[in-house]
């Protein structure tokens, strides 16, 4: 798993929220979108939580670019944008959930956990892509 998010205070929460929600899964970090495609080559995660707002580049943008790495990944924004813009241009890039900040204790695991159980039922029925 891959949180990116510039935000070195939220970037430590959600890794914190997720260690504790899933003992044992391995989580990557990256601040910025040069970093997570880096770290994408190296140990191509299946779950990536993606922010919008990166330094270098806008989050919609480097979906198409982490699922070129490997095409299954799971992304997830974990955005403050609430707009029905920003989510509609997320899922038609390929991110399969969207998160707002406010309701990440309520939604991130939801979604985390859907994201994780479709990957599962794909490699076990054969469906890898």
């Amino acid at each position: 798993m891959l949180i990116v998010e510039d935000q070195d205070q939220m970037r430590r929460a959600l890794r914190e929220f997720l260690q504790t929600a899933l003992p044992g899964k391995l989580i990557h970090e990256a601040r910025d979108g040069r970093s997570a495609l880096a770290l994408c080559n190296q140990h191509k995660p299946n779950v990536v939580l993606l922010d919008i707002g990166l330094p270098d580049t806008n989050g919609i943008d480097l979906i198409g670019k982490i699922k070129s790495i490997r095409a299954d990944t799971a992304v997830i924004i974990v955005s403050s944008q609430n707009s029905s813009a920003h989510m509609q241009r997320a899922r038609a890039a390929g991110a399969c959930a969207y998160v707002t900040k406010d309701a990440v204790t309520d939604q991130l695991l939801p979604a985390v956990q859907a994201a994780l159980d479709l990957l599962n039922t794909d490699h076990l029925a054969g469906n890898s892509h």
